[in-house]
This record gives C-alpha cells, sequence and structure tokens, in this order.
C-alpha cells in the first residue's frame, strides 16, 4: 500500500510513568500518557474532545523524540523507545475510535514473517521494526527530488536499488509504504488516505488499504521504520509492517461494522474525501449507499468502490469537498444508509451517523443563571449544570481591569506570548541581531519568518504563529495595534492578524493582511497597523500568521544571516479590559446552586462594583469557559 507524502502543538515530556486515559479524569501532569488499552464512547461529544486532547495529542511533538541515529549513506539507525510508544499511541487512538480492540503493539521485537514462496528471505531473526527501518532509509535513498520519482515505492523493489537488502525488500513486500512524512504523523495519513494537493490518487488510497489495516480488529503487532529527512533534498519516510504472523491474529473479536469516520462524534481535523464501511463476511458487491444532512439535503457521492483485497471486505465511497470539510466552527451531522449487503449473518442494510466537531470547542452548557444584581447583604444563588464526562469545573468570581499592557519582547521571560513557531529560530531575536529590523522600537521585537522549503510535520511549507497569551475585554471602540517592518519577505508571503472568540475554537481576520512586496530586496520603513476591534460579548484571543500563497519565499534555513520575514513591536491594545479572577472555586457541589456573596467573590463587595461569573469545564486536561453573566452590585 502506497501514499505520499496535519497542525496541533503539544508537548507531554517522556517520563517512566504512564497516565492511563479515562473518561472524567485528567491527564496528570508530566506523566506519558499510555499508549493501549482505551476505550472511548464516541456517543459522548465530551469523551471524544478528551480522548482528543489526551491521547491523539499526546503524540504531537514527536519530531523532537525521534531521536535517530542513522545516517543517508546506509546506516538505518534506531528510534527513542519514547518515539515508538508515540506510534502505539496514535495507532490505538484510532482504533479505539473505529471500536476495535486498541491494544495493538507497535516495535514489540517480533520478528518478521517469512514465507516459503517468498523470492528473498531475510535472517529469521529480522524483526518487524528493523525490516522497515531499513526499507524506510531505501526508500528514502532512492527519491530523486528532482523529478519526484521513486523506483523504490514499491511493495517488490529491485535488488539493484540503492541500499537494497532481503530485510528491506521483506518490509516493503509487507509494510505500507509512505514518502514526505514519518511517525505519528504517517499513520494519520494511513488513516486519512488523503494525498498532496495535485498528487495521483492511486488504488490503494481509494481503496484505503492502509486504513483498514490498520484498523484489521485481529491484527496485535506492528512494527514501524521511521527516517526524519531533511528538507525537500531527503525525505522524511515511514514504513508500517501490518502483515501479522502466525499466532499474532486475536481470536474470539467481536464482528462489528467498522466505519471511518465512526459512527457517533468525531473530530473534523481527522475527516477524509474516502468514507468506509467494512465487516468481516460481507458482500458489497450489490450494496449502495447514500447520505443525507440532518436536514434531509442529499449529500453527493462522487465514487464508489468495493474492494475485499485488505483486512476486512469494504464499501469506500468519496465525498463532496463539503462534506470532507476538515475545519468547522459548528458541529454537523450526517446519516448514512448502506444497503443491499450480503453474506452469512450480514444484515442487508446499516444505517448510523456522523456529526463532525471541532474538538477545540465546548458545546456543553455552561451558563450560569440567575439575577444580573447582587445585594450587599443577602447570598445570590445561580444555578448551573456540570457538564457530563467533565474531569473538572471551576466557577469563577472576577473583575476586569484595564488592559494597559505592552507586549515588546524587550524582556523575553516576561513577554505575555505563546509561540508556535518553527524550532530552528528565535521568535524573539536577540539583542543587536538583525541591526535596523529587530530594533526599530527598542532593543528586541518578534520576528515572524518561514522555517525551511519542506516541514515533514506539515507536509509543506509551515505557517508560522505566535499568540497574545491574555484574554481581551472589548469596551467603547476598542482598537488593536503594533508597529512592524518587513525583512526579505516576497510578494506571495503573508502576516495575518486574527481573532478568536471562542478560545482559539476558530479564527478571523483582523482588517487586511500584511504582503511582502519586493521578491528581492528587503521592506524599509516602520509602519503602523491600527485597526478596529470587534464589538463582542466573549473575550478575544489575538495571534500573528504568517502563512504563503505560493512562489518563492525566504526560510531561515536558507538564509541563517539575513532579516528574513517580517519584525513586529508595540503590540497593545485600547478601549479594552483584561480579565482578574478574584476565586477559583473547584468542583463545586453538583445540583445545587451556586452562591455568590463577598465570601464567594474573595472580597468584600461594593455598591455600583460590576462583577462577572463564569464557569469552565476541563476536558482532556484542558480547560473551555463559558459565557460570562454580568452582575452588578446593589443595596
Amino acid at each position: 500500500m502506497k501514499v505520499i507524502g496535519f497542525t496541533y502543538f503539544f508537548t507531554i515530556m517522556a517520563s517512566p510513568l504512564l497516565s492511563a486515559w479515562q473518561a472524567g479524569v485528567a491527564p496528570i501532569p508530566g506523566q506519558t500518557v499510555a499508549s493501549l488499552g482505551f476505550n472511548v464512547n464516541t456517543q459522548s461529544r465530551n469523551q471524544v474532545m478528551a480522548f482528543w486532547h489526551t491521547v491523539y495529542l499526546a503524540s504531537e511533538g514527536y519530531e523532537n523524540r525521534i531521536d535517530w541515529t542513522g545516517n543517508y549513506t546506509g546506516n538505518p539507525g534506531t528510534v527513542s523507545s519514547a518515539f515508538s510508544v508515540d506510534i502505539e499511541r496514535r495507532l490505538n487512538y484510532f482504533r479505539a475510535m473505529a471500536g476495535v480492540p486498541a491494544n495493538a503493539r507497535v516495535n514489540s521485537g517480533a520478528t518478521v514473517r517469512i514465507d516459503a514462496t517468498d523470492a528473498h528471505q531475510p535472517s529469521p531473526t529480522e524483526t518487524k521494526q528493523s525490516a522497515a527501518q531499513k526499507m524506510a532509509l531505501m526508500l528514502a535513498r532512492n527519491h530523486n527530488s528532482a523529478t519526484g520519482q521513486n523506483p523504490a515505492m514499491s511493495h517488490d523493489p529491485s535488488p539493484d536499488l540503492v541500499g537494497w537488502s532481503a530485510a528491506a525488500w521483506n518490509g516493503a513486500l509487507r509494510g505500507s509504504l509512505g514518502v514526505g512524512l514519518y511517525g505519528p504523523g504517517a499513520i494519520t495519513q494511513y488513516m486519512v488516505e488523503n494525498l498532496p494537493k495535485d498528487a495521483t490518487t492511486s488504488a490503494w488510497n481509494k481503496f484505503v488499504g492502509h486504513r483498514r489495516l490498520n484498523l484489521r480488529a485481529r491484527s496485535t503487532d506492528y512494527g514501524s521504520g521511521d527516517q526524519p529527512g531533511s528538507g525537500l533534498s531527503m525525505l522524511a519516510t515511514n514504513v508500517l509492517y501490518v502483515v501479522q504472523n502466525a499466532g499474532e491474529s486475536a481470536t474470539n473479536v467481536p464482528i462489528n461494522f467498522i466505519c471511518y469516520p465512526n459512527a457517533g462524534f468525531f473530530p473534523a481535523p481527522l475527516n477524509t474525501r474516502f468514507w468506509s464501511a467494512s465487516r468481516s463476511g460481507a458482500v458489497f458487491t450489490n450494496a449502495t449507499v447514500t447520505m443525507n444532512r440532518l436536514d434531509g439535503t442529499s449529500v453527493p457521492i462522487i465514487n464508489v468502490n468495493r474492494n475485499s483485497s485488505y483486512a476486512e471486505p469494504a464499501l469506500i465511497w468519496e465525498v463532496d469537498a463539503a462534506t470532507a470539510e476538515t475545519d468547522i466552527s459548528q458541529d454537523v451531522t450526517y446519516q448514512v444508509s448502506i444497503t443491499g449487503m450480503s453474506g452469512p449473518g450480514i444484515p442487508p442494510n446499516y444505517q448510523y451517523e456522523v456529526t463532525l466537531i471541532n474538538p477545540s470547542i465546548i458545546t456543553a452548557n455552561q451558563t450560569l443563571r440567575g439575577s444580573r444584581t447582587a445585594s450587599l447583604r443577602a447570598d445570590t444563588p445561580y444555578q448551573w449544570v456540570r457538564p457530563v464526562d467533565a474531569e473538572a469545573v471551576d466557577i469563577m468570581a472576577l473583575e476586569t481591569e484595564p488592559a494597559t499592557w505592552v507586549e515588546n519582547a524587550e524582556n523575553p521571560s516576561t513577554a505575555q506570548i505563546i509561540d508556535l513557531t518553527s524550532p530552528n529560530y528565535a521568535l524573539i531575536p536577540a539583542a543587536g541581531a538583525y541591526p535596523g529590523y529587530s530594533n526599530f522600537a527598542g532593543i528586541r521585537s518578534f520576528r515572524l519568518t518561514f522555517g525551511s522549503l519542506y516541514d515533514s510535520i506539515s507536509r509543506g511549507v509551515r505557517e508560522e504563529i505566535f499568540m497574545i497569551n491574555r484574554e481581551i475585554f472589548t469596551g467603547q471602540s476598542p482598537r488593536f495595534r503594533f508597529q512592524y517592518r518587513r525583512g526579505y519577505m516576497t510578494t506571495t508571503s503573508h502576516l495575518a492578524i486574527e481573532y478568536s472568540d471562542n478560545q482559539g475554537g476558530t479564527w478571523q481576520a483582523l482588517g487586511p493582511v500584511i504582503s511582502g512586496i519586493s521578491n528581492n530586496q528587503p521592506g524599509s520603513g516602520t509602519f503602523t497597523f491600527d485597526q478596529a476591534l470587534p464589538p463582542s460579548r466573549n473575550p478575544l484571543l489575538l495571534r500573528f500568521r504568517l502563512y504563503r500563497s505560493g512562489g518563492a519565499i525566504y526560510t531561515q534555513a536558507d538564509h541563517p544571516s539575513l532579516p528574513t520575514g517580517i519584525f513586529v513591536d508595540q503590540i497593545q491594545v485600547t478601549n479594552c479590559d483584561s480579565p482578574v479572577v478574584s476565586r477559583y472555586h473547584r468542583d463545586p457541589p453538583a445540583g445545587l446552586p451556586f452562591i455568590f456573596n463577598s465570601q464567594t467573590a474573595g472580597k468584600p463587595l461594593l455598591r455600583g462594583d460590576q462583577w462577572f461569573l463564569r464557569m469552565r469545564t476541563m476536558l482532556g486536561g484542558r480547560w473551555f469557559y463559558g459565557p460570562l453573566r454580568s452582575v452588578t452590585i446593589e443595596n
């Protein structure tokens, strides 16, 4: 199975201790999240959210844990045990979501499968991981970056290829092959079966063979070979050994439909244009599939395939671009109906619903209901409901203060910034770096530039982002302003300023983008961005995002000594407030009203003061905030 050649940043430091995932229980900070043994109720939206944040995202940041010991001249090397755990966790995440046993092992030390009919036979002591590692290096070494061709991308690679060995051949014969990606990112792409834009879809993708072998209910042992690559000249590669040895297939596994996306709630970032349903023993020869939205609108089915070559027989259908959307702000539910199936014990019809969700947006009721005024002399009750499967709940009493802060990068240790940039450059350059560009309003500024021409995690040019780590309450005529200076920044390089009114679930543009004005000269002069903020009942977050619309770009990797990108300084807001929490109330008794008074406020109440009450819910170790309830103090 072949695939040629996603971005959420989350890191859990490796630890000898494991924290198992359990619905309603927060992950333990500092402990490595378990990699198998998962069960998740996909009919619970909050469980699916928590499972995403605890388990799926725990394998992000894997590029920092691979610790590859090889080279591209012949040593396939090894990877760290933490990296193997990342892959195992990612594979079992998908298996649990699909409702199959999530106890598969990756890189367990199991040996390769050798059949008497194999044209080439490695040592019987060769492990799956080692064979996959050798084939991954062979894929990397034979890729022609100039033409994009790779003669090693085959399940029967020729012995005359660079780095060929019987072990590598065995890994190719019994593995899924990926170029341009590795580790948990490869697992995700094997599941999604989407190729980069303009790539040719192969039969392996339209039959979703990689996915079906990953979700084979009886499989228990996989091996992964990974090379992290080095830009466009040496692409990252992955080989996932998927074929089982005798005795490695589990028995007494329940026979159910295995669907992707799965029935119930499903994270939209993992959506795909190739939907599928598999079942052992099913005959799909005469089967048809239809899809509808909840309002009864029919969903176009572009193409239907039936295949029995990989794992369980499957029906695969391609959906339109709107249905395959991965970035959504509201839940969308699809009704799927498969008819005309046959086979022993197979029902002729099967119906289920899939609800795509944005896993960074909570929809549980977090409203505090009660009076808009509170008395100085009496308790004021507020009704609330604890969300299902919540790991923790806080009710906060808070006030606001004028947002007089200025983010100017002068003191990097105190900057209220969330840095999501590439690791090969500093968001805040050292004092004295890039004279005239990073010190136009002081000794330092913030800098965004492209890290490299190819990033194997995002599978292309990575967007560069940093966020202001503050919530902003807009008042009358609120504005956002900063100063900026372009460095070497081509006309297809753009800085977008964006805001979110749902804690980062979705982002919207704030004013026009700032684009480069020359493909071969640095910018000159300092400019000011000054834009009105939208009125909002919810607090706002703000971020800066550097992205490319095509064409040539300057990168840190190619021009480390040049002031590439754009420099930003003197970030501030006017006519805005920032929240100041006076007291948190952790897990108040469920079923009882929250009482607001001077004790729960954490300080004496004064007539005329305005307070806010707010509920927040923890899912997957992350806090999700509810709406503000304003309260004015009266006699």
